[in-house]
């Protein structure tokens, strides 16, 4: 287990904040934030990529218009970034069908890490 600062668990809190919502965000208890915790955050922000990602190829094929993710560990390495530009560009990430899944399948895996 890997020292985890209150800077990147201020980050870490403002990206679930963004995924899942500020009510979910004020709930957490900062001190029981772990790398589980990031392993979790992380699976959710591929899964919700992926499935931006599928959606977007599934509107281009109906119009008739490389998938590449990155190594386990990318989130801890770029977390100040990464938060930055979901704030930043959230359109681009933000499809309500996607969110619905991740909440549906995600969320609990993340909160399970917190208790």
């Amino acid at each position: 287990m890997s020292f985890i600062t209150e800077d990147e668990k201020d980050e870490l809190i403002g990206m679930m904040g963004l995924l899942y919502g500020d009510d979910f965000a004020q709930t957490i208890d900062r001190s029981a934030i772990t790398d589980s915790t990031y392993d979790q955050v992380e699976d959710a922000l591929i899964a919700l990529t992926r499935c931006n990602e599928n959606m977007k190829e599934l509107v281009t094929d109906l119009v008739g218009g490389g998938r590449r993710l990155a190594a386990r560990g990318w989130l801890k390495k770029s977390l100040k970034q990464v938060h930055k530009a979901l704030k930043k560009d959230k359109s681009s990430w933000n499809g309500l069908a996607c969110r619905n899944v991740l909440r549906l399948y995600r969320r609990t895996a993340i909160e399970t890490t917190l208790y």
